[in-house]
């Protein structure tokens, strides 16, 4: 973490989910479709993402980690169009779905890749705050992207906010392509069984992790109900989430170099305990009709001690 060429994996990271984040926005508030339609729609990105991880990670290992980034990277901007076609020619909220969710496997492609290459260059003794900036990267960039894609929306009021998201991409993509170098794996066999060279000790993180990110899904996806709130326009929500956002990932680098010190259980229950008397602080607030921002600002504190310490295992 001390040189500046650890720090390079982390800009493809910030790029795609800065795309993901808009592209969520747009979709929210621009796709056709009943609100159940459009939750479909938002899952299906994640959704695939998360199924397509092991193979992502595998092309990694395989064929490399630069190559993996570059065609995850071109999927994204194909699909991309493909959802501007869906939502504003074909306005057919199932291909806007089938297409979303492709672009998923771009993502998985993209974020697989950019991690092992973080692992591989990461100092020893520094793997929980690498994974911690990573969090902070991924969270904040996914934000950043929600409110841009509100002020595109705001400004453009249209679909064409697509077409000038897909040109900001088109530009992130060149830039990535300058910095980024290739890494090699710290392991020596590549196993076509993804799971033979996963820790056994990573398998009792999976459901809290699972659990964890579910929730915070749950509250990335909310824009559009908070958004319906009279009075709260689209820039609104984006600043919203910006700010719970980039609570959580400072939280994210502290408690990540905080595990580093104290070690990944210790850390573990602090996350769990704060990020669950969160929930319930804004569970209350919301159940008594307080305002969603009060309630998200007197709540983050806590969701601030979301570790990463699932990644570090």
């Amino acid at each position: 973490m001390r040189s500046s060429k650890a720090l390079l994996p982390y800009l493809p990271i910030l790029m795609i989910r800065i795309g993901s984040g808009a592209n969520t926005f747009l979709i929210s508030y621009l796709s056709p479709g009943s609100n159940i339609m459009i939750g479909l729609i938002l899952a299906s990105y994640p959704f695939v993402e998360a199924l397509s991880s092991f193979v992502a990670g595998y092309m990694a290992d395989k064929i490399g980690r630069k190559l993996t980034l570059i065609m995850g990277y071109t999927w994204i901007l194909i699909f991309m169009a493909l959802i501007y076609i869906a939502i504003a020619l074909l306005k057919n909220p199932l291909a806007t779905a089938v297409f979303n969710g492709a672009m998923g496997f771009g993502a998985a492609l993209v974020l697989v890749s950019m991690l092992a290459m973080i692992t591989d260059i990461t100092e020893r003794g520094y793997r929980g705050l690498g994974m911690g900036v990573f969090d902070f990267i991924n969270i904040f960039g996914y934000a950043l992207g929600y409110m841009i894609g509100s002020i595109l929306y705001q400004v453009v009021k249209g679909s064409t906010a697509f077409i000038m998201l897909l040109i900001l991409l088109i530009i992130l993509y060149a830039v990535v392509l300058r910095y980024i170098v290739e890494t090699k794996p710290t392991i020596g066999t590549v196993y076509l069984n993804p799971l033979r060279g996963v820790s056994k000790r990573v398998v009792p993180t999976l459901p809290i992790w699972f659990s964890i990110t579910t929730i915070l899904g749950a509250a990335i996806y909310s824009g559009r109900a908070i958004g319906s709130i009279k009075g709260v326009m689209p820039i609104h929500v984006g600043a919203l989430f910006l700010g719970a956002t980039l609570v959580v990932g400072l939280g994210s680098v502290f408690f990540g170099y905080i595990s580093d010190r104290l070690g990944r259980l210790r850390t573990m229950s602090i996350g769990v305990a704060g990020v669950s008397i969160g929930l319930i602080i804004l569970t209350v607030l919301l159940l008594l009709g307080v305002n969603p921002i009060i309630a998200v600002a007197a709540s983050a504190p806590f969701i601030f001690m979301h570790p990463p310490w699932y990644r570090q295992y």
